[in-house]
C-alpha cells in the first residue's frame, strides 16, 4: 500500500503533470493513514492526474472513491483491498486563503504562483519556495483554527523553522506561533500581490 502514493506520484510526473504537496507528508506506515496529502495540481492537468489514479488503482486492485466537494477541491480516498484503511487526498487546483480582513473566496492560482516564480521545477518535480511555503502554512493554521499543540502541527512547524532561505520575518513568525502572527501571515501573503477573489453566487 505505500508503494501506490509513489507509484501514483511517479506516473503523474512521467506523463508531466505539474503537481506538488502543498504542506509535508510522510509516505510511510503509519503516518500515511493519518491526516491527508494535500495535493496543488495545475487546473488544466488535473484529468490526466485522476487517469492516473484510475490506471495506478486498477493495476494494484485497488478501490478509490472521488468526490468534488467544491469548483477547487476533489477528495480522493484509496483503499487497502478489502479493508477500512484508506490512504486521503485533497486535489486542489488554486490555494484557498481565508481572513475575516479578506473578501469571501480569497485564493492564488498557480499561474500567478508560477509566473512569481514561487513554484520551483526541479527537472519535473514541482515545489513551492520555502518562504512562501512557510507563510501559508502559518495561514492554514490561522484559517483553520488549528491547535498548535498539536502533535502533527508542532512536526510540521519544526519542519518549516528549518528550512533554507526563510525571511528574517518568516523566522521570526515561526518561533512565536499564535493567532497574531499566523495572522501576520496572512498579511505577509496578501502584500505580494497574488490574491484573486472568486465570484461567490
Amino acid at each position: 500500500m505505500l508503494n501506490i502514493v509513489e507509484s501514483l506520484f511517479s506516473l503523474a510526473r512521467f506523463e508531466g503533470v505539474p503537481f506538488l504537496l502543498i504542506r509535508p507528508k510522510d509516505i510511510s506506515g503509519p503516518e500515511i493513514y493519518s491526516g491527508d496529502f494535500d495535493l496543488l495540481i495545475k487546473p488544466e492537468s488535473l484529468d490526466c492526474f485522476l487517469l492516473c489514479v484510475m490506471e495506478v488503482c486498477s493495476k494494484n486492485s485497488f478501490n478509490f472513491c472521488i468526490r468534488r466537494r467544491k469548483k477547487e477541491k476533489i477528495n480522493l480516498n484509496i483503499y487497502l483491498g478489502s479493508g477500512e484503511e484508506f490512504i486521503d487526498f485533497d486535489l486542489w487546483t488554486e490555494l484557498d486563503v481565508k481572513d475575516s480582513g479578506f473578501p469571501r473566496g480569497t485564493f492564488i492560482s498557480w499561474s500567478d504562483l508560477e509566473s512569481s516564480g514561487l513554484i520551483i521545477n526541479d527537472s519535473g518535480r514541482f515545489f513551492l519556495d520555502n518562504n512562501f511555503s512557510a507563510m501559508y502554512y502559518m495561514s492554514h493554521l490561522y484559517s483553520k483554527r488549528k491547535n498548535i499543540n498539536d502533535h502533527s502541527v508542532k512536526r510540521r512547524i519544526d519542519y518549516y523553522r528549518n528550512l533554507d532561505g526563510l525571511s528574517s520575518f518568516s523566522h521570526s513568525l515561526l518561533w512565536n506561533v499564535n493567532n497574531k502572527s499566523m495572522q501576520k501571515a496572512n498579511r505577509e501573503m496578501s502584500s505580494l500581490g497574488l490574491f484573486s477573489h472568486s465570484r461567490i453566487v
